[in-house]
């Protein structure tokens, strides 16, 4: 009797508690036109998550990230893939990732960014910091000026921002509390600066 209550115990824990270290799944996200690939491997780890994020080509793979979360979004364009991760309520990370210059990151209050040149914008504060993509040095390369009240944040004021013509296009709430728009050119990186 106390084998068989020893054997259904055991069982229920197998099934109540297997998962919390199983593997729940894997994606691989190809890059267009070339033979680079994303690949994102999760598995529970006691209450939370814990996601690896490899980089394939050919038959060979190397880990790139880890993170403890699923990204929410991954896009690719002009060879640079982008990742995005939630880190909690208002909060995420941006990495990009490219066979050339490598990963680069995280940005917080990722609000644009323009591959091709390399350049991200960020509302972390006013005035709104332009950074290269990759720079190991998180070296600033340009800022936008919003004319905001005092005590304001940036992102808070931010109602949108494109890309259009290698321009930061910034739509938000002023001072006087009217939306304008404000116009910046992204900069033009040397290859050796975006790094």
């Amino acid at each position: 009797m106390a084998r068989i209550v020893g054997l259904i115990v055991c069982c229920c824990l197998v099934l109540c508690f297997g998962n919390a270290f199983s593997d729940v799944g894997s994606e691989v996200i190809a890059l267009s036109g070339g033979s680079a690939k994303i690949k994102v491997r999760c598995r529970n780890v006691g209450k939370g998550m814990d996601c690896e994020i490899y980089a394939s080509r050919g038959g060979g793979e190397r880990k790139i990230l880890n993170f403890p979360g699923r990204p929410n979004i991954i896009s690719v364009g002009s060879g640079v893939f982008v990742m995005v991760f939630s880190c909690g309520t208002q909060c995420s990370a941006t990495y990009f990732y490219s066979e050339e210059n490598g990963l680069g990151g995280p940005f917080p209050f990722v609000e644009a960014y323009d591959v091709d040149r390399g350049v991200v914008l960020l509302s972390e504060k006013n005035p709104l910091p332009m950074y290269s993509i990759f720079s190991k040095n998180s070296r600033v390369v340009g800022e936008i000026d919003l004319n905001l009240p005092k005590g304001v944040e940036a992102f808070a004021s931010i109602e949108r921002v494109v890309v259009n013509d290698h321009r930061f296009i910034v739509s938000y709430v002023d001072r006087g509390g009217s939306v304008v728009k404000i116009s910046r050119q992204i900069p033009m990186l040397e290859a050796d600066s975006m790094r």
